[in-house]
């Protein structure tokens, strides 16, 4: 099967069932605020693309969205998921008996260890569906986010964390105000280097130096794009460019990469993907099948 040629991070909803301290997004509760979807015709608009897709469903929470499920296992096969989650909801050991490990590129599990020692048992219950995926063959990566208030604690949980059976782990930079310090940029070189050999991935050690792609050709909007609850594309998170629905198939798909319109890039992780011109979606997934 060839390789998937477009991209979308579609957002379910803002919803979430965690209000951690260093979160950019207002918990909104578990009210999504989206209108129930139609497995059979979000595959359709997918599929009507002529495309084929890696499709990243994040929030807020993405398994707080009633009909993931459904939807996850209707996209399965002609496409590519991931997904971004706390693992926080019964629902996520479902993925499993829906969803072939074949047609998940990864699954991003979040470690919110603040949140889930205020709840007796969850941090358990994480570890618990964590390693129940990574046995049941999914490729599932811990994200702990260096929040500068964790960091004395960080490395005693990471290494917690891999003696029970945690393969992979990575750390997740702060993004935002803390003590009156703006970070990443605030973080000191020695903390920047300890980071580093904990497990800072290449594209969050890119953030050291800040994120500006104004004016550089850039693949978002061509192969690469964000999506609302409801199927509207635009052309990244920080450009709310119309790129008509794909969910109703009206979509609206760039032929050529163009100079990014953007002082300032509000979501890097996208920047960082789609103005590098040999970074492509093909190479990805050849990197996942030799995982």
């Amino acid at each position: 099967m060839r390789p998937p040629e477009a991209e979308v991070l579609w957002r379910l909803g803002d919803a979430c069932n965690f209000e951690c301290s260093y979160c950019s997004r207002a918990s909104l509760g578990r009210d999504v605020g989206a209108a129930r979807l139609d497995a059979a015709r979000v595959a359709a608009g997918f599929d009507g693309t002529g495309r084929r897709w890696r499709i990243h469903l994040t929030g807020g929470e993405p398994f707080l969205h009633p009909d993931i499920l459904p939807v996850t296992e209707a996209l399965a096969g002609r496409h590519v998921l991931s997904f971004n989650t706390n693992l926080s909801t019964a629902n996520v050991t479902e993925l499993a008996e829906r969803v072939p490990p074949a047609s998940v590129h990864s699954v991003n599990a979040s470690l919110h260890v603040a949140e889930r020692e205020r709840r007796a048992g969850a941090l358990e219950r994480f570890l618990e569906r964590f390693l129940a995926l990574q046995a049941g063959g999914f490729r599932i990566r811990l994200f702990y986010v260096a929040s500068p208030d964790l960091l004395p604690r960080m490395e005693r949980d990471l290494a917690a964390c891999r003696e029970h059976g945690v393969r992979e782990v990575y750390i997740k930079l702060f993004r935002g105000r803390y003590g009156g310090r703006t970070y990443p940029r605030a973080y000191r070189r020695r903390t920047r280097r300890w980071l580093e050999a904990l497990g800072l991935p290449r594209d969050e050690r890119a953030l050291f130096g800040g994120a500006r792609f104004i004016g550089r050709r850039c693949g978002a909007g061509q192969v690469g794009f964000s999506m609302g609850p409801n199927g509207a594309l635009t052309r990244c998170d920080g450009v709310s460019e119309d790129h008509g629905n794909l969910i109703e198939g009206t979509a609206r798909l760039g032929r050529v990469p163009r100079p990014c319109p953007r002082l300032h890039c509000t979501c890097p992780y996208q920047g960082l993907k789609w103005v590098t011109p040999e970074r492509s979606l093909a190479r990805e997934a050849a990197a996942a099948a030799r995982w």
